[in-house]
């Protein structure tokens, strides 16, 4: 299985075996909108910001390959449903990751997001990094998103209940 790296520093994922396999990144980091709303509160002095996170901006990600991004991409993603999600997942860097100095070396489990089930709206990337608006229509098999890509206009990605996509 292809795994691409989206984050900007390696992923390391330690099997039971106890073996080690590292991910360099790709050279594209997934990226996520974020909205700080002041709340007006003050506490010890700073004030505080209520934030939201927006739209994930990624590359597409090749057919039969899988994707690791951040856990707030993920965490955006998913808040988004996303049509990716079946195949975009966040290092575990929790209880059961590898430290050392305080520092994740290694998981042992990545998290997954949840399946898409609506068609919101959300960016990908262009190979030259610049963000690309996409829509997204839920379909039921892939003759249906085959008609819809010969009939489309504009860039559409068109989701299959199993999680699968056109672009």
């Amino acid at each position: 299985m292809n795994i691409l790296n989206l984050t900007p520093h390696a992923i390391t994922l330690r099997h039971a075996d106890g073996t080690e396999v590292t991910y360099p990144p790709s050279g594209h980091v997934a990226l996520v909108t974020a909205v700080e709303t002041p709340t007006g509160d003050v506490i010890g002095g700073v004030p505080v910001v209520r934030r939201t996170y927006g739209r994930v901006a990624m590359p597409l990600i090749p057919d039969g390959a899988i994707a690791i991004v951040s856990s707030m991409c993920l965490d955006a993603m998913s808040a988004s449903k996303h049509p990716d999600l079946g195949i975009v997942f966040a290092p575990d860097t929790g209880a059961t990751a590898i430290r050392e100095n305080g520092q994740v070396r290694a998981v042992t489990r990545l998290v997954a997001g949840t399946v898409p089930t609506t068609g919101p709206h959300w960016v990908g990337m262009a190979s030259d990094g610049s963000a690309m608006p996409y829509e997204v229509q839920l379909l039921h098999s892939e003759a249906e998103a085959d008609a819809w890509v010969r009939g489309g206009v504009g860039r559409h990605v068109y989701v299959l209940r199993d999680g699968g996509h056109t672009p």
